[in-house]
């Protein structure tokens, strides 16, 4: 709101994400997906970053300056590839939303321990 971006969210049901209507136009199959005229864009970070660009946002969202822009690329790109995999690792097996192995629990735990 604050950025000027309207949002529609759509609701899925369990098994949408493997349609064929859904996959054409997001190929990986996941959420969160954004779906603009005729761009598609998944992956969460990709998401904001092409909000930014669109919306032509700057700082403080996504500085133009490269050193501070690509501070707030790290951390988006920490969050995706270290943070969440690490959390997933731990949480969803606590959880029962996935089988991990006892190594992979524990490799897990020493990453979030950093």
């Amino acid at each position: 709101r604050d950025a000027g971006i309207s949002v529609d969210a759509v609701m899925l049901k369990p098994g949408d994400t493997r349609l064929e209507s859904y996959t054409r136009r997001f190929p990986a199959g996941q959420v969160p997906a954004l779906e603009d005229g005729e761009v598609s864009v998944w992956e969460s970070c990709a998401i904001m970053r092409y909000l930014c660009n669109r919306q032509r946002l700057g700082a403080p969202w996504y500085p133009s300056e490269p050193a501070a822009r690509a501070r707030v690329d790290r951390m988006l790109d920490w969050r995706q590839c270290s943070l969440f995999p690490a959390i997933r690792d731990v949480a969803f097996p606590t959880l029962r939303w996935a089988d991990v192995t006892p190594d992979e629990q524990q490799r897990a735990r020493v990453q979030l321990g950093r």
